[in-house]
């Protein structure tokens, strides 16, 4: 028996992945988060970090599908960074920021809420 059929919706809630490599799994990042500020977001949000030594930063935005929706920044950065990021664009949901360094990366997921 079936249990989808043609034309049928449904959601999913709470979902947790393991076992494989994914947005939201960090590896041997050098990136040090302090904070994202505020979670959920309206509009504008704060994000707090550092890192160890100078190297390339990229911030992107992604779904929940995996899908890039946004590139925020990919520049060189050094030691304490703030970046404020403006999301009044996007519509309300959960996302993933993924932050990318030439030896890691890590997602994390920020609300949006308008």
């Amino acid at each position: 028996m079936s249990v989808f059929t043609p034309g049928s919706y449904f959601v999913i809630d709470d979902v947790e992945l393991s076992g494989t490599e994914g947005i939201n799994q960090s590896k041997n990042l050098t990136i040090q988060l302090k904070n994202i500020s505020p979670n959920p977001v309206n509009n504008l949000f704060t994000i707090n970090f550092s890192l160890p030594k100078t190297e390339t930063v990229v911030i992107e935005l992604f779904d929940v599908t995996g899908k890039r929706l946004l590139n925020i920044v990919s520049e060189e950065m050094a030691r304490e960074n703030r970046k404020e990021i403006d999301l009044s664009f996007i519509p309300n949901g959960v996302y993933y920021l993924k932050m990318i360094t030439n030896s890691g990366s890590s997602a994390i997921p920020v609300a949006v809420q308008h």
